[in-house]
């Protein structure tokens, strides 16, 4: 297990200049010292471009999960999707900018006079950007559960955006598992806190894949075939977060979201980076 505050004055080639390293290094040295890390080696060991499934409890994770993936892949880009809105603000939209996350424009803007915006970058669609990145070689970042769950036991459902994503690309999915000592002791996950950073074995998806050609590419077909590949990633992600899967019971129990809180979150974000009902 390392720290990464332990690896700051290591020198590291960031494209993008003295900016991009600049905040790099000041947000991993903010906040490194609470990030462990374990598997680090599998990120050497996997060729890019990848496609990095990450459980999502806070939103600081928004950022240092980021940075710390930028940081432990020797500087490659990790390009997440990530609120349209959050990338507009002073300070936190400027850090999140750096790693040049895909913007998702399904969530209606806050002040009227933004909705022109926000309808001009829905003509491209954030999983045909993703696609493009994954082709260019650049790996993608991407929240299954779709918002931040703070329940110290289960994950939520998976988006089904995942294994559209990955069914249409040639790329390996790769678990990181985000888990929290402290959420036992607190019964949820806490805001900000010692958190080890769990990177699983590549999934391959040769099999789904060659299922999804033989079925010739039917819709009905790339809808299971994605159900499938995100419930092995979630599966994946239960083992390296010390959680669980919800079954169909506790996902009923869970109910449907009010419309108030469909409308605060619609499309698909609470927090900086996560996808959502119009994204991947």
């Amino acid at each position: 297990m390392a720290r990464l505050s332990e690896a700051l004055l290591a020198p590291l080639a960031i494209p993008g200049g003295w900016a991009r390293d600049g905040s790099l290094r000041a947000l991993l040295a903010a906040f490194g010292r609470m990030l462990e890390v374990e598997g680090a080696e599998r990120l050497s060991a996997s060729a890019a471009p990848v496609i990095f499934a990450l459980n999502h409890g806070n939103a600081l994770e928004a950022l240092l999960a980021t940075a710390a993936l930028i940081w432990l892949t020797g500087g490659r880009s990790v390009h997440f999707l990530a609120d349209w809105m959050y990338l507009e603000l002073p300070l936190v939209g400027r850090v999140l900018r750096l790693s040049e996350p895909i913007p998702v424009f399904g969530k209606p803007a806050r002040w009227r006079w933004r909705e022109e915006v926000r309808r001009a970058g829905r003509d491209e669609p954030p999983l045909g950007k993703a696609l493009a990145l994954l082709a260019r070689g650049e790996s993608v970042g991407i929240f299954p559960e779709g918002t931040r769950n703070d329940d110290p036991d289960r994950l939520r459902p998976g988006r089904l955006g995942l294994g559209e994503l990955a069914l249409r690309s040639t790329s390996a999915i790769v678990p990181i598992g985000l888990h929290y000592p402290a959420a036992a002791r607190l019964g949820r996950i806490p805001r900000i806190g010692r958190t080890i950073l769990r990177v699983g074995e590549p999934i391959d998806l040769a099999a789904e894949r060659e299922q999804l050609r033989v079925a010739g590419f039917e819709r009905s077909a790339r809808r299971a075939l994605s159900r499938v590949v995100v419930s092995r990633t979630l599966a994946a992600l239960a083992e390296l977060a010390e959680k669980r899967v919800a079954d169909s019971r506790e996902r009923r129990a869970q109910g449907p979201r009010s419309a108030a809180a469909r409308k605060v979150r619609t499309p698909s974000f609470d927090s900086p980076l996560h996808p959502g009902r119009d994204s991947a």
